[in-house]
C-alpha cells in the first residue's frame, strides 16, 4: 500500500466547479487546487512538507518558470491585474512586491516570478490564519487579481500533466 499522497484529477476538476459568491472565496477555492498539486508534487515521505517549504520549490522550478513566463507575453489582462496586485500589496502593507517592467510590459523574470507567488502566499497565509476581513474591498481587489494569476498557473501547469510526476 502507498502511504504517500496520489495526485486526484477528480478533486482538481471538482475544486475548479466550484462558483463561490467572492473573490476570497475563489481564492480559497483555486488555493486548495494549488495545494492538491503542490503536495503531490513535492512530497517526498509520509510526513510531508509545510506549505512554506513547498512554496520554495515552485519558486525556484525553472521548468514551471519557462512554462509560465518565460519566451512569451503574458495575456495583457493578467499583466494588468498582477501590476494592481503589486499596488494593492503596498497599500494593504503586505510585504513589498516590487515587480520590474521592460518597457511598459511586465519584465519576464525570475525575480518577478519569485514575486508574485511571494504574494500569493502571503494572501492566502492572511486568509487561512484569519488575519484579514472578507469585507474589505482591497483584499477581495487583490484576491481577484492573483485569482487570474493563478487560473493562469493552473491551466498553464497542472492540468497540463507533463508537469506532474
Amino acid at each position: 500500500m502507498n502511504k504517500f499522497r496520489k495526485f486526484n484529477y477528480r478533486i482538481i476538476l471538482e475544486w475548479l466547479a466550484q462558483k463561490p459568491g467572492n473573490e476570497i472565496l475563489k481564492f480559497i477555492c483555486l488555493w486548495i487546487v494549488l495545494n492538491h498539486w503542490y503536495k503531490f508534487q513535492y512530497e517526498k515521505n509520509k510526513y510531508g512538507l509545510s506549505d512554506r517549504k513547498c512554496l520554495e520549490r515552485i519558486k525556484k522550478n525553472y521548468q514551471i518558470f519557462n512554462r509560465l513566463l518565460n519566451n512569451q507575453n503574458l495575456p495583457r489582462d493578467l499583466e494588468e491585474n498582477l501590476v494592481l496586485a503589486s499596488k494593492l500589496a503596498g497599500k494593504l502593507k503586505f510585504k513589498n512586491v516590487p515587480l520590474t517592467f521592460f518597457g511598459s510590459r511586465i519584465e519576464q523574470n525570475q525575480q518577478n516570478y519569485e514575486s508574485i507567488m511571494e504574494l500569493l502566499y502571503e494572501v492566502r497565509r492572511r486568509i487561512f490564519h484569519g488575519d484579514i476581513s472578507i469585507e474589505n474591498k482591497n483584499i477581495q481587489k487583490l484576491s481577484s487579481c492573483l485569482n487570474s494569476f493563478m487560473e493562469y498557473f493552473i491551466g498553464s501547469v497542472i492540468l497540463d500533466l507533463r508537469y506532474t510526476r
